[in-house]
């Protein structure tokens, strides 16, 4: 215990010294932590001891614990929809008076799939932890507004420090159902305090958002590799409800893929995965700097015209932490649909509970395993990742043996594609996503369901030659050039993992 105690100040102090926060705030942190050293000085006993690691959880608790205020939060659901609007809807002066409509004229934009009379009547009998893809910073603001369109309770989760930027933000962020997450704590007792945080508020019937991505794809591709930290509160809570009596599901955990046509850090995350950060923050750095501000004030008028990026958001079938699918009465059922004996799967061959850390991770991977596979079936294949990675497929066919890596980094004017080229390569691609989706039941948008080549050419031509989407392409005479690779990658990415799937599967 003690060397969990000093593992817990060692950290506090770097953070103290070294992080970006106030100075009246870091002092406090220090004085805290000498706090604490005394004591322990003074009296080093077992007693001691537990009395710190007590101080310590509730240290970290209030730093942890967020708020929620019912009038912030029912405020922010009128004005949430009308800004969604002014982000996701070409601008005109018609569509300028309509954005005010909010959730009306905002169901065009979030297309949302899925069986949402399920898990709402599941909310009846316990908890909703929704998990879903991790694609953008806007992520939680439009599954927080669906959630509350779709008449479900407001949900807790967790929210990186580093997110808690300025007083509005924070302010909102403090209360609205947010709770601090602080990535750089690697001690034992503040990520054992936070996983308890987490566990209780479960079993206590609330409502949660958690990413099993942890952060935001950088590559653009489906989260495969499942941070497993927080998804472990879900079984730990679980297995306490039935410990104490409860002899159905009372937590379901919902998976939502998010699948959007244009992504605002697009170019950014992609710079990140195939440059580095500091690469990227040079590479963006000599753009603005050749941009002279009335262009740039042109430049972000156009691309509010141009705009025009619907988001897909589907429900995948409720399951218990199992991994188990859940029946209309929030029963556990089999791939035939006969109710399970959930007790029985933590309990020994002499009927007795299974109180084991390892077990629980090994639960908690089968359901990571279960969320992986169910992001795959319900992402939406949208006709601008079919152009994308069409362009993608002609380059290596161009450049054979190059890595991703050694293709970003090529010269535009060495890529040139023929359109008519292109279309073909559409056209071929088309049809292979079609195959594997009759097979595999995957969701198709309706362009690439039909098989348009034309339109999907022309649809993704001129989404990508706006500078709303980054201006990843350059169209010239007869020729598109593919303008940014890396953010061409983070695009196609969403399908590529499909392709990949299936050869590394063949």
């Amino acid at each position: 215990m003690s060397e969990l105690v000093e593992e817990s100040l060692r950290t506090e102090t770097k953070l103290a010294k070294t992080g970006k926060q106030q100075k009246s705030k870091s002092l406090e942190k220090l004085k805290f932590v000498k706090a604490i050293r005394e004591r322990l000085k003074s009296s080093p006993k077992k007693d001691s001891i537990n009395n710190e690691v007590k101080r310590l959880s509730e240290y970290y608790a209030n730093e942890i614990h967020g708020n929620f205020n019912k009038f912030l939060y029912h405020f922010l659901q009128r004005i949430t929809p009308i800004a969604l609007n002014f982000m996701l809807n070409s601008f005109s002066i018609v569509q300028f008076f309509k954005n005010f409509r909010g959730s009306k004229e905002l169901r065009n934009k979030i297309i949302v799939r899925g069986n949402i009379e399920l898990v709402k009547r599941l909310q009846k009998f316990g908890s909703l932890v929704i998990v879903p893809t991790h694609v953008s910073n806007f992520d939680s603001i439009v599954i927080g507004h669906m959630i509350h369109s779709a008449g479900l309770n407001p949900p807790l989760w967790g929210a990186g420090l580093n997110l808690y930027k300025g007083f509005t933000v924070s302010y909102i962020m403090n209360n609205v159902g947010c709770y601090k997450v602080d990535r750089r704590k690697k001690n034992k007792i503040y990520i054992e305090t936070l996983k308890q945080y987490s566990t209780y508020h479960l079993e206590k019937g609330y409502n949660a958002i958690f990413y099993p991505g942890g952060t935001r794809s950088r590559s653009g591709e489906i989260e495969k590799e499942l941070k497993l930290g927080l998804l472990s509160t879900v079984v730990g809570a679980y297995i306490n409800n039935i410990k104490s009596g409860k002899t159905v599901s009372n937590i379901y955990v919902v998976p939502i893929a998010l699948s959007y046509t244009v992504v605002p850090e697009a170019e950014t995350l992609a710079l990140d995965h195939y440059f580095g950060q500091d690469k990227r923050k040079k590479i963006l750095g000599n753009i603005k700097a050749r941009a002279t501000l009335l262009g740039r004030m042109i430049k972000k008028l156009w691309n509010n015209i141009m705009q025009n990026n619907p988001i897909y958001m589907t429900f995948g079938q409720p399951m218990d932490p199992f991994g188990n699918t859940v029946n209309s009465e929030g029963v556990s059922v089999d791939k035939y649909g006969i109710p399970i004996n959930v007790s029985s799967m933590i309990k020994n061959k002499d009927g007795n509970f299974v109180d084991d850390d390892n077990f629980i991770k090994e639960l908690t991977m089968k359901l990571g395993h279960k969320i992986s596979d169910d992001f795959y079936k319900i992402n939406v294949i949208l006709p601008t990742q079919i152009y994308l990675y069409s362009i993608i497929t002609y380059l290596k066919k161009k450049h054979p043996g190059l890595s991703d890596e050694e293709l970003v980094k090529i010269s535009p004017m060495e890529n040139a594609i023929p359109e008519e080229e292109l279309k073909k390569e559409i056209n071929e691609m088309i049809e292979m996503v079609r195959e594997k989706a009759n097979a595999e039941g995957l969701k198709l948008n309706y362009l690439v369901r039909r098989g348009d080549a034309e339109k999907i050419f022309k649809y993704g031509t001129r989404i990508y030659t706006s500078g709303y989407a980054a201006n990843v392409i350059t169209r010239r005479d007869k020729d598109i050039i593919p303008s940014k690779l890396a953010t061409m990658m983070y695009y196609s990415s969403r399908l590529r993992c499909y392709i990949e799937r299936s050869e590394d599967t063949a």
